[in-house]
């Protein structure tokens, strides 16, 4: 790599197709994989350079509230033309049996995609990191998202919020939070090739570009406020250190406090 490449992280998150549940076998409705439609689509677009650093991050929601299902994943496509043309990773948490596959269903669903969009699609496979894989359980069975973080430092699921207290979507909520978490993931894989070094720059920027773009969004600024991303723990990170001790990863190989 001898010049920037664009990244895309992506998550999507689905709800029943009313309509094709209606027009379906009642028998086969339960247990259909093909009668639901995307919901939401969440992606986490940056600049990696030569040297593994990661810069001008950008993340963008598509909700149905505000974008009918083929603009959600027309917006997709596009972002992932754009990474595959620069050479760039399409990063994904169970992608490879659930985001992919399932977009490409709704472009044949609704058959308002350009060729560029299918085509774009199937290159992906090529630039695609699934964190899935990348994370493999013991005994073969494959971990949450959540547990992937939780087993590196980050609670990228916080407290249940107050109602009322959040304006965004639920399904938006999740999306935006398991992008972010997926990211995490890439960039300490990226780590084994580039070192400990650009981890450690790449997690205060993502930090960095949270608290100063998500303030307003209560579920982003918990997370930004992770002492792992280059802050020091806010109330509820650290009332957690406090009571369950600290034992967390730290940077550059200093020993962590342990237990008792």
């Amino acid at each position: 790599m001898t010049r920037p490449i664009q990244c895309v992280v992506l998550d999507i998150e689905t709800r029943p197709d009313r309509f094709a549940r209606m027009i379906a076998s009642e028998k086969r409705v339960s247990r259909s994989p093909l009668l639901i439609e995307v919901v939401n689509a969440s992606t986490l677009v940056f600049t990696m350079s030569p040297s593994g650093l990661i810069d001008d991050l950008a993340l963008s929601s598509y909700h149905v509230d505000d974008y009918p299902e083929t603009d959600i994943v027309a917006n997709v496509a596009l972002k992932l033309r754009s990474s595959i043309a620069s050479g760039g990773d399409i990063v994904t948490y169970n992608g490879t049996r659930y985001d992919l596959p399932l977009l490409r269903l709704r472009m044949l669903r609704w058959w308002t995609q350009s060729s560029d969009d299918l085509v774009s699609l199937q290159d992906a496979r090529s630039h695609h990191r699934d964190m899935m894989i990348a994370f493999p359980g013991p005994l073969g069975k494959p971990p949450s998202l959540q547990d992937c973080c939780a087993m590196l430092g980050y609670a990228i699921h916080g407290p249940i919020e107050v109602a009322g207290t959040n304006p965004v979507p639920q399904q938006r909520r999740k999306c935006e939070c398991d992008v972010i978490g997926t990211a995490i993931l890439y960039l300490y894989t990226r780590a084994e090739r580039d070192g400990g070094e650009a981890l450690e720059a790449n997690l205060r920027t993502l930090g960095d570009f949270l608290r100063k773009n998500c303030a307003g969004l209560p579920h982003l600024a918990r997370l930004g406020s992770d002492s792992l991303l280059g802050q020091e723990p806010g109330p509820w990170r650290g009332a957690a250190d406090e009571a369950y001790g600290t034992g967390r990863p730290t940077r550059r190989g200093r020993p962590p406090k342990l237990f008792g």
